[in-house]
């Protein structure tokens, strides 16, 4: 039986949080809020398993159930239930449905790269939880936010805008675990600041996979240990009272030096390091937990890290990844003690530059294939993100590690619910051709695709509401397909047509006026226009 409404009412014994979320979800899309609507009765009961929900429509009683086992769970089971109906303008068409699911892995993290003044450098405070709220209902348990970016600042505490920037990341970092999720944030074990003393400098890295950008600090010489753990114990006094779950330490870009007494970096003076700052955090913290990256690690470095963790077992988690097809090592060998393998799916800088310069970033046979070599051995994932353009990816992504959902499933899903109107089958056939044109050369692109892609999305923009139609979801996909025939048809980004586009997208993304001492790579993640 299905049932149509157009107003609702949440239960006075619902969770506030949960409450507030489902509301404005709801009055958003056109639904009153009245006695005589859908009757929903929100819950936390213990007696289910952490993050499991249990949902219950019953559209001839006008009655729906959401139970959580905690408050994640119980906005797990919100937002299952927002994607679950027949969404219309100002109503949808409610059926019976009786659900009950729970995660299959542990720990599913977006992380928020706050730097180069980038959406999450720079977006008010009230849209970035906005944007982080929407992906907890889709299954995120965890967030990892850069409250200190060093690469934007000089070495100076009192510095206003530094201090700015710390105390929004902070208020996001309480608002979040508010609300259940785990924050994780960086200790930054050689990465330096813009103006640290160049004869502290560490030795480069020579592999190009592994970045040169910010300034790196030799820890072999005692001034530049010095220096950097004067700067890690000022950065701990400054967050030590913050409800921090994860601490997490990375070794390259940023970070690295390959002088004679810091190789192998991997498993020697990043690891000397980082233990040592490590115990230092447990003292004034003893319920921290340490997560320890291994990007683009070689044989060498992954055998030395394994030998260190039998000596001491301090490591919580192990984030392995790197670019193209994920390491053989740790699909062939057991981490020492069984500690959880966590991937770090590159979502936002695969293949195509500047990173959502063009609009949407949607690769779902890409994060297909590469979820099909780790979802044996994974136990959660931390997703790198640079701005709200790979809203697709993040939500795939995240049902992956919920239960292992199709990533053509979520995408369906995300029409049904985002993007109400259109047809589904034809949003996944624009994604499918956005896909195949993610390429920065107009020769690799195949013949007659981007104009394929742009008349099906006309077609799509056509069939939405207008909320739906003025959306950032939508207005990013749209001007991706505009773009894409601009950019490989046309062979510019300097017609009107595609200058309007990229002028549209920096509004979106909220970026400032652009000047040169925004730095160079800020030209990474901005569209290609520098008026």
């Amino acid at each position: 039986m299905s049932r149509e409404f157009q107003s609702f009412h949440i239960t006075a014994s619902s969770d506030p949080v949960a409450g507030r979320i489902l509301r404005e979800r709801l009055t958003e899309r056109g639904l009153a809020e009245e006695q005589s609507g859908l009757k929903i009765e929100l819950a936390v009961k213990p007696e289910l398993a952490a993050e499991s929900f249990a949902l219950h429509c019953e559209p001839e009683r006008a009655y729906t159930s959401v139970a959580g086992g905690d408050l994640l769970g119980l906005l797990y089971g919100v937002g299952k239930f927002l994607r679950s109906q027949r969404w219309r303008a100002g109503g949808f068409g409610c059926s019976a449905l009786k659900l009950a699911e729970k995660p299959e892995r542990r720990l599913r993290q977006v992380y928020c790269a706050g730097h180069f003044h980038n959406f999450w450098q720079v977006a008010p405070e009230p849209v970035q939880r906005r944007c982080l709220e929407d992906l907890v209902l889709w299954g995120a348990n965890s967030v990892h936010l850069l409250i200190l970016p060093v690469i934007d600042f000089d070495d100076d505490w009192e510095n206003p805008q530094l201090k700015a920037q710390m105390d929004k990341m902070a208020a996001l970092v309480r608002s979040f675990a508010a609300i259940g999720l785990k924050i994780s944030t960086d200790v930054y074990v050689n990465q330096s600041f813009r103006n640290t003393p160049k004869e502290l400098y560490a030795r480069p890295n020579t592999d190009p996979r592994r970045g040169n950008n910010g300034r790196n600090v030799c820890i072999s010489k005692p001034e530049g240990h010095e220096y950097v753990m004067r700067n890690f114990r000022n950065y701990l006094e400054r967050v030590r009272d913050l409800p921090i779950h994860f601490w997490r330490f990375w070794p390259y870009d940023e970070g690295g030096c390959t002088c004679e007494a810091c190789s192998p970096w991997g498993s020697n003076g990043f690891l000397r390091t980082a233990e040592e700052m490590a115990r230092e955090i447990r003292a004034v913290r003893p319920d921290a937990r340490f997560i320890v990256s291994t990007w683009t690690f070689d044989r060498q470095e992954w055998e030395g890290l394994a030998a260190r963790m039998r000596e001491n077992p301090w490591i919580d988690y192990v984030v392995a990844d790197g670019h193209g097809d994920f390491p053989r090592w740790p699909l062939e060998h057991e981490l020492p003690g069984g500690v959880p393998l966590i991937t770090f799916p590159e979502i936002s800088m695969w293949g195509l530059g500047p990173w959502g310069g063009f609009g949407a970033t949607v690769l779902p046979r890409h994060f297909t294939g590469l979820w099909n070599q780790v979802k044996g051995k994974a136990q959660g994932c931390m997703l790198y993100s640079e701005g709200i353009y790979e809203d697709l990816n993040k939500v795939i992504e995240l049902q992956f590690y919920w239960n292992d959902r199709p990533a053509e499933a979520t995408l369906r899903e995300y029409a049904d619910y985002e993007l109400y109107g259109a047809d589904p089958e034809e949003f996944l056939a624009l994604c499918r051709l956005l896909e195949l044109d993610h390429v920065n050369d107009p020769d690799a692109a195949p013949a007659g695709l981007a104009q394929k892609a742009l008349a099906l999305a006309k077609k799509l923009d056509a069939a939405l509401p207008e909320a739906g139609r003025r959306s950032w979801r939508w207005r990013l996909i749209y001007l991706r397909a505009v773009l894409d025939v601009e950019r490989l048809v046309g062979r510019t980004v300097q017609s009107e047509t595609a200058v309007a586009a990229l002028r549209e997208l920096i509004a979106i993304y909220g970026l400032p006026k652009y000047s040169e001492e925004l730095g160079p790579m800020h030209r990474a993640i901005r569209p290609p226009l520098y008026e």
